[in-house]
């Protein structure tokens, strides 16, 4: 009869015993979540006001290069003419967009850049706020542009031209200004979603 009660008892005290752990650890996800929606919270925030002043002001950003040696071209901001090279270590100030350009500023100069060649301090924002912040500095440029002056009619507005010239899959694409996906192209590409690359 001991042994049936001893028996009784370490099992009610194991299912206590179980039954405080498992309340303790939905205690401690349900702390960690709140704690993780106020992170994120605060997150989101601080990345809207980081937008609103780069916005407001540019960033200041130094170049970094993957080569040694290796150098940036800075674009003149018509057309596609390189005005200067700039090198690693380079401080620039970035002001504005331009499709896969972003604009810059280095000393007096102002010209374009690739998007992909200058890594934005905004990497350490998520990859939506970033892309929200590049279609931001478009619109903000398009609404300053159209109410300085109106716009001229020009060559760039034209849809790409898409000629089949290569037994692939893929078609070829003459781009003179601006394909239907909005990117800017001056060259021959081959291509298989519709975008162009400059070469």
């Amino acid at each position: 009869m001991k042994t049936i009660l001893t028996t009784i008892f370490l099992l009610y005290a194991c299912i206590v015993f179980s039954q405080t752990q498992l309340d303790s650890l939905s205690k401690v996800r349900s702390e960690q979540i709140k704690s993780k929606e106020i992170i994120e919270s605060q997150i989101e925030e601080t990345e809207k006001k980081i937008i609103a002043e780069i916005l407001k002001n540019g960033y200041y950003h130094t170049l970094k290069t993957t080569y040694k040696g290796e150098t940036f071209g800075l674009n003149a901001l018509t057309g596609y003419n390189t005005i200067l090279y700039l090198k690693d270590g380079d401080r620039i100030k970035v002001t504005g967009s331009d499709g896969i350009y972003l604009i810059v500023e280095f000393g007096d100069t102002i010209g374009k850049v690739f998007l992909s060649r200058v890594e934005a301090p905004l990497s350490l924002l998520t990859e939506f706020k970033y892309h929200e912040y590049i279609r931001s500095l478009q619109s903000s440029q398009k609404a300053s542009s159209s109410s300085q002056s109106p716009q001229k009619a020009s060559s760039s507005s034209q849809p790409a031209k898409t000629t089949n010239t290569h037994s692939s899959t893929c078609s070829s694409t003459q781009c003179s200004g601006t394909t239907q996906k909005k990117t800017r192209c001056k060259n021959m590409t081959t291509n298989c979603n519709g975008r162009c690359h400059l070469h």
